[in-house]
């Protein structure tokens, strides 16, 4: 009937909640109304007899703050119960909010700086093309994103920097992609 039955001694202090209280009130009413339909959905699929691996949401605690759980839930038809186990994550949660707000400010850096900033994955693809970087050279960052930082630069100085390079390292460095990396994998 969506009430828990059991709720364990972790639950009820991560909750802040007595285990009356947990047992007296449908679960989907603790859950966050933008987890809500997610949550039933999950329920849905448990009552039809399949298992729930993964699934997160919010619950609210007694003080009124979110934390976030990850369930793993499976059904026992027989008895008509739903056995899950949920591991709170929210630090984890916390923590990708923050490294995503980070890499949207940085991306929004990059793409609006006044400087052509071109920069490529470890294989040499670029990943990013910000707009100074389209008025210097003339291509939009989706025409340029995965290719070689090469295709814009002219063979004759690529094969004269491998030489330069060459000399200055010690160890031969061929013309291409290493030219531009060469120095920074020597630190």
């Amino acid at each position: 009937e969506g009430h828990f039955l059991e709720p364990n001694g972790a639950w009820t202090r991560v909750l802040g909640y007595d285990e009356s209280e947990l047992m007296a009130v449908p679960f989907v009413e603790l859950v966050h109304p933008e987890d809500r339909a997610a949550t039933l959905a999950a329920t849905a699929t448990l009552q039809a007899g399949g298992d729930v691996i993964s699934f997160e949401n919010r619950y609210r605690c007694r003080d009124g703050t979110w934390r976030w759980f990850s369930w793993q839930a499976s059904p026992d038809l027989a008895e008509g119960r739903i056995h899950a186990v949920a591991v709170d994550v929210t630090e984890r949660k916390l923590a990708e909010a923050q490294i995503h707000a980070a890499l949207t400010l940085q991306r929004a850096i990059l793409r609006s700086a006044e400087y052509a900033i071109i920069t490529t994955d470890s294989r040499g693809g670029i990943c990013v093309f910000n707009r100074a970087a389209k008025r210097l050279l003339g291509w939009t960052e989706a025409e340029m994103l995965g290719k070689s930082p090469e295709v814009f630069h002219d063979q004759r100085e690529i094969a004269a920097r491998a030489e330069a390079l060459s000399r200055e390292l010690g160890r031969p460095i061929p013309p291409g992609l290493e030219v531009f990396v060469a120095r920074a994998r020597n630190g």
